[in-house]
């Protein structure tokens, strides 16, 4: 504890010399940089999105042995990530952590991108601006929240006014994750909420709430249930997905 507590005077003192001592506060952005991302304790299955883009995923969900074990489960995942791994070295998928207790199972898995997390998981996820958003087919149908003061409305807004801010970015994926961003969010789709202005929460009510089975990519042919020739309408993939628009 001493320990750490030394270390966070170590990062002010660093910070307070390149405002002061360096030529003003404007430094202080790229001082923050040298800054470690904190290590956050996760109690529910999120998605962390970093600001060198990457994607740390972690799974926390009851173990029930009338379906699977854990030596089961941990043998499954790392089949399939070392069978994606080998067709796709540049960008491989990490198993970071597996653990088991009475409780459950917490599982923390990494990907350096979005199209990886996509590709790995066969769900929608996009990173990026708000004009490749579109170009890669997500058309912003759904209704949004705007935040301001890091919590969301309770008034929803159409996309009219998300959408004329074409400085900032968003990130698209699906709403079985809570999901804590890098940076500051202006506007969330209408299915989730923002706290503490970086957290945005799926809402567990809702049309738009349900868990999307058998989703693929915009870019493909979209199909709702495995296993099922019916095809979905745009605006049921709109319910599927969350958007974030942030800083």
């Amino acid at each position: 504890m001493i320990e750490g507590r030394l270390q966070k005077t170590a990062y002010a003192l660093i910070l307070f010399a390149l405002c002061f001592g360096l030529g003003g506060c404007a430094l202080v952005e790229e001082a923050q940089k040298l800054v470690p991302e904190t290590e956050l304790v996760i109690e529910e299955t999120t998605l962390e999105v970093r600001s060198d883009g990457t994607w740390t995923e972690t799974i926390i969900d009851g173990l029930d042995q009338a379906y699977y074990d854990a030596k089961e489960l941990k043998a499954l995942v790392d089949e399939t990530v070392s069978a994606y791994n080998a067709q796709e070295k540049d960008k491989p998928v990490t198993v970071e952590d597996f653990t088991t207790d009475e409780k459950g199972i917490s599982l923390k898995m990494s990907y350096p991108d979005a199209q990886t997390y996509a590709a790995y998981n066969h769900v929608p996820a996009f990173q990026g601006s708000m004009l490749e958003a579109q170009m890669a087919g997500f058309l912003f149908l759904n209704d949004f929240r705007k935040v301001a003061d890091g919590v969301s409305s309770a008034e929803k807004i159409p996309n009219g006014e998300p959408l004329s801010h074409k400085e900032y970015l968003v990130l698209v994926t699906d709403l079985t994750h809570v999901v804590r961003m890098p940076a500051k969010v202006k506007y969330v789709s209408a299915n989730a909420s923002v706290t503490e202005g970086k957290i945005v929460r799926p809402e567990a009510s809702g049309s738009g709430s349900k868990e999307p089975e058998g989703l693929v990519l915009p870019s493909s042919a979209v199909y709702a249930g495995t296993g099922s020739s019916r095809q979905i309408s745009e605006a049921e993939q709109e319910e599927a997905y969350l958007y974030i628009i942030y800083e």
